[in-house]
């Protein structure tokens, strides 16, 4: 399939507690915090860049790598130089083609369904970013939204901010921060990751079950949401389909999540085993029904 240029839209958060709506807002929902910049760019890029819409990315988990609120023997926290590097992409965005003025995002906590969240906002509210902060699922460990999905086993955040303790409060979680960012549009968007394992073969769990916590959310919020599901690891075995601009605007955030990491002196993931994740972007639309009143 060949990238729909651009598929989406966006967002507008007002960047304290009044907000003014936006048409479109779009919401991508991811597990890690370099996943919107390998499997669902150019299209977060464009999203972002639309003036007249708000786009929102959550990152459930902490991308810790086993090692929760720990170094890995470095000066900084694993997970922190993930969150700059996700960070880091955001405000290049927002400062490319020579824009001044909305690169710098303010972070609070917003309490939503009674979890505190971490939140950064671009001072025009159009882009936001939300970092859960729960544990990293790849590493076998006792907790993890996969392990809180198929056991019931509570999940709390590796900074100690908070626990979901069943299933139903995490999606719960999810709708109500959604509804919270898109209250007034009209044409919203999900973009996460299939779940159709024939068509999105061997992911990582936390992809997966963000984007089924997510399609939950949407069966309690509203059909009238669409949906974008991108094939994520599998993109790897396909025909290479970005190219031209697409191509320099996915490289360009790439290397701006990764001079993050290395900032916050960790090794940074611009090597042979993410880079032909680049030239590859395969995803599916879902339209959805009805008027959208969030």
């Amino acid at each position: 399939m060949k990238i729909l240029n651009p598929l989406f839209l966006l967002l507008a958060l007002a960047s304290s507690a009044a907000t003014a709506a936006t048409p479109t807002t779009s919401v991508y929902a991811v597990g890690h915090q370099d996943d919107w910049q390998l499997f669902m760019n150019p299209n977060a890029f464009n999203d972002v860049r639309d003036a007249n819409a708000r786009t929102v990315i959550v990152h459930t988990t902490a991308g810790d790598a086993g090692v929760g609120t720990g170094n890995a023997g470095r000066s900084q926290p694993y997970y922190l130089a993930r969150e700059e590097g996700a960070l880091r992409a955001l405000r290049f965005i927002k400062s490319a083609y020579r824009d001044v003025g909305q690169q710098q995002l303010q972070r609070t906590v917003r309490t939503i369904n009674g979890h505190p969240i971490v939140r950064y906002a671009s001072s025009d509210g159009r882009a936001v970013m939300y970092f859960l902060r729960l544990p990293d699922g790849g590493v076998g460990g006792s907790q993890s939204i996969a392990l809180l999905k198929t056991a019931g086993t509570p999940v709390s955040a590796i900074d100690g901010s908070t626990t979901y303790g069943t299933w139903a409060d995490f999606t719960a979680t999810l709708a109500a921060l959604v509804r919270a960012e898109a209250s007034g549009s009209i044409d919203v968007w999900f973009n996460l990751a299939d779940t159709d394992a024939t068509l999105n073969p061997g992911d990582h769990t936390d992809h997966i079950y963000t984007s089924q916590a997510m399609q939950e959310a949407r069966a309690a919020l509203s059909t009238c949401i669409n949906q974008a599901l991108f094939v994520e690891y599998d993109t790897k075995n396909r025909p290479a389909n970005v190219g031209g601009d697409n191509l320099v605007t996915k490289v360009a955030t790439w290397g701006a999540t990764n001079s993050g990491i290395a900032d916050m002196d960790h090794a940074n993931s611009f090597d042979n085993d993410h880079n032909p994740w680049l030239t590859r972007t395969y995803y599916r639309v879902l339209n959805g029904t009805g008027d959208c009143a969030l």
